[in-house]
């Protein structure tokens, strides 16, 4: 299989997984205010970091990628490493209970 087509099955269950992570820290929030201010905080935040990755990813697609295919799987490899940080992240922001 090219490198291509593996970059971007791990970015697909990357994604994948990264979905059902938010859902689940986002149905476990509980109301701090009749505004909701911590699912709309994070909600704010996924949006501002998806808008990240996408825009570092292309960076490091075009600097690294050289040819056009190659900048594709720079992109997408780098979406899948990203995507899976920002897992790490959540979970250890809402999900780790040893803190």
């Amino acid at each position: 299989m090219n490198t291509g087509l593996l970059a971007q099955r791990r970015f697909t269950e990357a994604d994948k997984e990264l979905n059902i992570t938010y859902q689940r820290i986002l149905k476990s929030l509980p109301p701090d205010e009749s505004d909701e201010y911590p699912k709309r905080a994070l909600i704010t935040a996924q949006r501002e970091w998806i808008k990240y990755r996408d825009a570092q990813c292309a960076l490091v697609g075009e600097v690294s990628g050289g040819v056009r295919m190659w900048k594709s799987s720079y992109s997408v490899a780098c979406e899948a490493d990203i995507t899976k940080a920002r897992i790490r992240e959540l979970v250890e922001l809402f999900e780790d209970t040893s803190n």
